[in-house]
């Protein structure tokens, strides 16, 4: 089984040459990935494999990576035939010849060739399957001959169940049951409470923003969300302390960054220059780029946006690839679920199961950015936005909200925290910065609040009641003050005024009544009712003189 080469240079020589004499970090990465290339080396076909058994053999038996000398004498004491140790010079030949240390990352490269083996098995077991629904094929094991396009159906289904990764029992589970229900087999594991270590939470923002867990950063638009996300941003990159004082314990880490609604070039990059981040530290997430083998076509090349239906193995394999990404913000949320219906939580469970599990494996924090959905009268969990297992597969959120009282400022408030005490949040303010003559605005942190996101909402619903109760006052107090004939508008608003009732408020009455007209003549703009002709030309004609 050959591999697609690099350069001059097969995968599976690249990763022998990075492991012989590797260093330190390369041993870690053996133990971290040893189910993964005990895999690669049990494919004989696979050219030079038994020399990265070798390896692995010889790496459990000492606790360290082997030299060429210490490789080439362990392979002769193990074995009696020249064919091992004539693939081991092959392999060294080819190595020193032609490294070029094409793959940057021991991760990505083990990652890379175990795809490429699993692709090689399974374009043989669909050569195999084709075989066996034409002119039939005899199984080596059996010595039975297997035809028929049913059969070929259950051996291809039989071989995908067997090598079903769901199928792999984590570390510590057993199974307890298993058998047939139905149509399907079935076995019910179960994992010991004893064989679970305790662990600290580890936060990202103490107390508000766990690592190796889900968070949410939720509210209405233009309330402030994006900028308190960019914020929590700039400081994973530079290792600023927190707004509360919280100590920033991981000092400064990389930032992967998804955008759905902004633009990168004149929004997104002045925002985060604004809020001093380190731009150096900030990758965001394009496209995936995926190779597909079709038996027929070939392989088919694609090009699309990220998902995170389909793209969640991806996106895992890429942090633990890098160990200095600590954060993973996708913004808008929503905008990044796929071809899936946001509000079925048949189809979002899956997603948000499936980034819990691979944040909880990989251990960097996760923050999803969601918009409020149009339900007035839902409590801070229920109002964000999609399926409910948006909000409950998070363990931590919180809600941007305008401050009812002050629209100039905003709260910063808990909606959940599964696993913090701390149920206050933070005020801020909107504040700008200018950056090679391109102003741009940043959060300005303020006071602590008791307040959560509920009481919040209460504010402000109460504030949206007041004011509905004001208009409703308007409605009535327009048509009495232009009973006797028309006015003008701003005589009208210092009335208003004194009844408690805003000139917006005022401006509102007469719109949602429709029957008031206006005109502007010279001494400024007049409201009338239409049936006041006669008093409307009475007044023209007093402003005329």
């Amino acid at each position: 089984m050959a591999t697609a080469t690099i350069g001059c240079l097969e995968p599976i020589d690249e990763l022998i040459a990075k492991l012989v004499g590797g260093s330190d970090e390369a041993l870690a990465t053996v133990l971290r990935l040893e189910d993964k290339l005990a895999f690669i080396a049990r494919q004989h076909d696979l050219d030079n494999s038994y020399v990265l058994a070798a390896i692995l053999d010889y790496q459990r038996k000492f606790k360290t990576l082997p030299t060429w000398t210490d490789l080439e004498d362990h392979i002769s004491l193990q074995q009696q035939s020249a064919g091992p140790l004539a693939e081991y010079e092959t392999a060294r030949k080819a190595i020193e010849e032609d490294h070029d240390d094409a793959f940057q990352s021991l991760d990505v490269l083990i990652g890379n060739l175990e795809e490429h083996v699993k692709g090689a098995i399974l374009r043989n077991k669909l050569s195999i399957a084709s075989r066996i629904a034409g002119t039939g094929w005899e199984d080596p094991k059996t010595k039975k001959k297997l035809m028929g396009a049913d059969t070929a159906c259950a051996w291809i289904a039989n071989c995908a169940g067997a090598e079903d990764e769901n199928s792999v029992l984590e570390e510590g589970e057993k199974t307890i049951a298993q058998g047939r229900d139905g149509v399907e087999t079935f076995s019910l594991t179960t994992i010991c409470a004893a064989a679970i270590k305790p662990q600290a939470v580890k936060w990202l923002w103490p107390s508000r923003f766990p690592m190796g867990k889900l968070a949410l950063i939720t509210g209405k638009p233009d309330n402030g969300k994006s900028q308190v996300t960019l914020d929590v941003i700039a400081r994973t990159t530079t290792g600023a302390d927190w707004p509360d004082g919280e100590k920033n314990t991981l000092g400064p880490r990389d930032v992967l960054l998804a955008v759905a609604e902004d633009d990168l070039a004149d929004t997104v990059i002045p925002r985060l220059q604004s809020a001093r981040a380190d731009l150096s530290r900030v990758f965001f997430v394009g496209y995936v780029r995926t190779k597909e083998f079709d038996e027929k076509a070939g392989t088919k090349s694609t090009v699309r946006p990220l998902q995170l239906a389909a793209d969640i193995k991806k996106l895992k394999i890429a942090i633990e690839s890098n160990p200095q990404i600590a954060l993973l913000v996708i913004d808008t949320l929503t905008s990044f679920f796929g071809d899936v219906n946001v509000n079925s939580d048949q189809d979002i469970r899956p997603v948000m199961d499936g980034l819990a599990k691979a944040f909880r494996d990989c251990g960097a924090a996760f923050i999803g950015v969601s918009h409020h959905n149009k339900k007035n009268d839902a409590d801070a969990v229920q109002a964000i936005l999609g399926a409910s297992s948006v909000a409950g597969s998070a363990r931590a959120a919180y809600s941007c909200s305008r401050d009812p009282e002050n629209e100039d400022e905003f709260y910063f408030t808990l909606v959940k925290g599964n696993l913090t005490k701390k149920r206050g949040g933070m005020k801020f303010t909107i504040a700008e910065t200018t950056t090679d003559g391109i102003t741009a605005p940043h959060v300005q942190w303020g006071e602590t609040t008791d307040k959560d996101a509920n009481a919040v909402m209460a504010l402000v619903k109460e504030a949206r009641d007041s004011k509905h109760q004001q208009i409703d006052k308007a409605r009535l107090f327009l048509p009495m003050a232009l009973e006797k004939g028309p006015r003008l508008a701003r005589e009208l608003f210092n009335e208003a005024k004194a009844e408690g009732i805003s000139e917006q408020q005022l401006k509102r009455a007469k719109y949602e009544l429709g029957t008031i007209r206006t005109e502007k003549r010279k001494d400024g703009w007049i409201w009338y009712l239409p049936g006041k002709a006669q008093e409307k030309n009475f007044l023209v004609d007093q402003a005329e003189l």
